[in-house]
């Protein structure tokens, strides 16, 4: 066998001390820092202290500003606009944003979630079969897209336009979409490439309103852009840190009825929500709609104004989160009695 030398990351005393004499830290501390990339005193205050004042500037990321003024094309001129979205939180969460915001804006706006069981993963060929008879003017796909070349040109042969935000690594060639945003795009400036989409919509949104400066949306907005970003397990550095430390505090004292339901259905309503309540409680519950039924229960969740409503949603998504778990948990005996029975662990198997 292969002797493997375990390589332990070295750093000079003289800049471990100079860690711990400027933020306070004991050395030990300093050391962490040093082995999760932070070493510049911008980068430690950002990671130490993660308020909006570090948040990357919007005009950063490419075609964000390209794709908001197309936004506001499209309500000066009374346009039809569809958000399509993934099924899972990071998805549901980035159109909850935009329905959210838009209708404050007085936007023609509706949404559109694949069947996971049905139509899979990104722009369904149902979805692509009937788009030209749906009254479009502008489509915007979030946590979706970025590879999806061809049905991008479907699209625009119909004459609509698309804004395309997506986080997924991209390919050699770019979707031919109005506006591409994507940090992970080579001719990006931003610093930021680990946002996932609803931490991008969030942003873009942010950056919407500067034209438009819609009153109290940015705290909700926020607390939809905490949850999709904790679930999707992106690195909590940067902008994902600034977004999930202030989301946190919104979403303890939330402004959306959903949310408050969900919590309360969960049985923490006696808690301080922190990032494992939402990862490991509150994101599967969510999740469970697009896995056991469908993602728009989530959304109409999410969106909700009625507090009998959000409950009954509320309701339904706890069964369907019962059920996952019921469905999981027989999957896996199942897969345990096929071992024990074909003594497949007499073999070598990795998975």
């Amino acid at each position: 066998m292969k002797k493997v030398k375990l390589k332990v990351n070295s750093f000079t005393d003289e800049k471990i001390k100079l860690i711990s004499s400027t933020f306070g830290l004991t050395e030990i501390s300093a050391k962490i820092l040093l082995n999760r990339g932070l070493s510049t005193v911008e980068d430690i205050n950002n990671f130490l202290d993660p308020e909006f004042k570090y948040l990357e500037n919007t005009d950063n990321f490419k075609d964000v500003d390209k794709g908001c003024k197309r936004i506001l094309r499209a309500l000066e001129k009374k346009e039809n606009i569809l958000i399509y979205g993934d099924y899972d939180v990071d998805g549901t969460t980035s159109i909850s944003q935009f329905i959210l915001y838009l209708n404050k804006a007085g936007a023609n706006v509706n949404y559109y979630v694949p069947e996971r069981e049905t139509e899979g993963y990104g722009i369904s060929e149902d979805f692509l079969n009937k788009v030209d008879s749906m009254n479009i003017d502008l489509l915007i796909t979030v946590d979706c897209g970025i590879s999806e070349v061809d049905s991008i040109d479907r699209i625009n042969s119909c004459g609509i336009d698309t804004i395309l935000i997506d986080h997924h690594q991209c390919g050699e060639v770019i979707p031919r979409a109005y506006a591409v945003i994507n940090p992970k795009q080579s001719d990006c400036p931003s610093k930021n490439k680990n946002l996932c989409a609803s931490g991008l919509s969030y942003k873009f949104l942010l950056h919407l309103n500067r034209y438009l400066k819609i009153n109290d949306i940015e705290d909700i907005l926020l607390e939809l852009a905490c949850l999709g970003t904790i679930a999707d397990i992106v690195d909590l550095i940067e902008d994902n840190r600034i977004i999930t430390f202030n989301g946190l505090k919104n979403i303890n004292k939330s402004k959306l009825i959903g949310v408050k339901k969900l919590i309360e259905k969960a049985g923490i309503s006696d808690r301080v929500i922190e990032a494992f309540h939402i990862g490991y409680i509150l994101a599967p519950r969510i999740n469970a709609a697009g896995r056991m039924d469908n993602a728009k229960k989530a959304i109409e969740l999410l969106l909700s104004k009625d507090e009998i409503e959000a409950e009954r949603l509320a309701d339904e998504l706890e069964n369907f989160n019962t059920f996952r778990k019921q469905t999981e948990q027989a999957i896996f005996n199942e897969a345990v009695e096929k071992i024990e029975k074909d003594f497949l662990y007499k073999k070598h198997v990795i998975v």
